[in-house]
C-alpha cells in the first residue's frame, strides 16, 4: 500500500509537471474528448461548398497550465454580438417583454457594470490573463446581415462614461428581417485572423 501510494504521488507530479510546460496546442488537443462530425451539412457562405459541421465534447480543467496565466501583450477585444432578427419581437415571458427587449435589458447591466469588472480582473495580477491596456469592446447586431453598431475603449479608470456609446445604440436596436448566424461569424472569423495575438472573447445574445 506505501508503494502504491509513492507511485500515483509520483504519477500525480509527473502529470501536473508536463501540464505546466505543455505547449498551448498540446493542451488544447487534451481537452477534446470527442468529435462527432456530420458530413457535408452545411453551405460555405462565400463559395457554395458543402462543409462538414462537427460537435466538440470539452473537458475543461480547473485550472489553467502556469504558461497559460501571465497577460497578453496584447490588446483584450471583447464582441458583443445582438440577434435583433424578426423572431425576436415575440414575447420571452418575462413580464410581458419581447425577446429583444429583454435582451437589451441584460446587456446593458453587463456595461454598466464592465468597468468595475475589468478593474478587478486587472488588479488581481497573478490570476489575470489580461494586462493593463484598456479593452476594446465591440457591439454588433445581425439579422439578415451584420452591423457593425459602435465600439469603445474600456479603461476603468474613467469611469462608467466609456460605456455611453455602447448602451445609447442598445436602446436603439429594433426587431426585424431574418437569421443569418453565417454573417456575423465570417465577419468574426475575419477579424481574429487579422490579430490572432489578441485576445478575443465573445458575448452571443440570441
Amino acid at each position: 500500500q506505501k508503494d502504491k501510494n509513492i507511485n500515483l504521488s509520483e504519477s500525480k507530479l509527473t502529470s501536473a509537471l508536463a501540464t505546466a510546460t505543455a505547449s498551448p496546442q498540446d493542451f488544447l488537443s487534451g481537452i477534446v474528448q470527442n468529435v462527432d462530425t456530420i458530413p457535408g451539412i452545411m453551405n460555405d457562405i462565400q463559395t457554395g461548398i458543402k462543409c462538414d459541421s462537427s460537435l466538440l465534447e470539452l473537458e475543461i480543467p480547473l485550472s489553467l497550465p502556469v504558461s497559460f496565466s501571465r497577460p497578453s501583450k496584447q490588446q483584450h477585444e471583447l464582441y458583443i454580438i445582438v440577434d435583433t432578427s424578426g423572431s425576436t419581437i415575440m414575447h420571452s415571458g418575462e413580464g410581458g417583454q419581447t425577446f429583444l427587449e429583454t435582451a437589451k435589458l441584460l446587456i446593458d447591466g453587463i456595461l454598466l457594470d464592465l468597468p468595475s469588472r475589468i478593474r478587478q480582473l486587472q488588479s488581481v495580477r497573478e490570476r489575470a490573463i489580461n494586462d493593463a491596456l484598456p479593452i476594446s469592446v465591440k457591439l454588433w447586431s445581425f439579422d439578415n446581415d451584420t452591423r457593425y453598431e459602435a465600439e469603445a475603449t474600456i479603461d476603468p479608470s474613467k469611469g462608467a462614461s466609456v460605456v455611453e456609446p455602447l448602451r445609447t445604440k442598445v436602446s436603439q436596436m429594433r426587431s426585424g428581417g431574418g437569421t443569418s448566424y453565417d454573417s456575423w461569424a465570417s465577419k468574426l472569423q475575419a477579424m481574429v485572423s487579422a490579430k490572432p495575438s489578441n485576445l478575443h472573447s465573445v458575448l452571443l445574445i440570441t
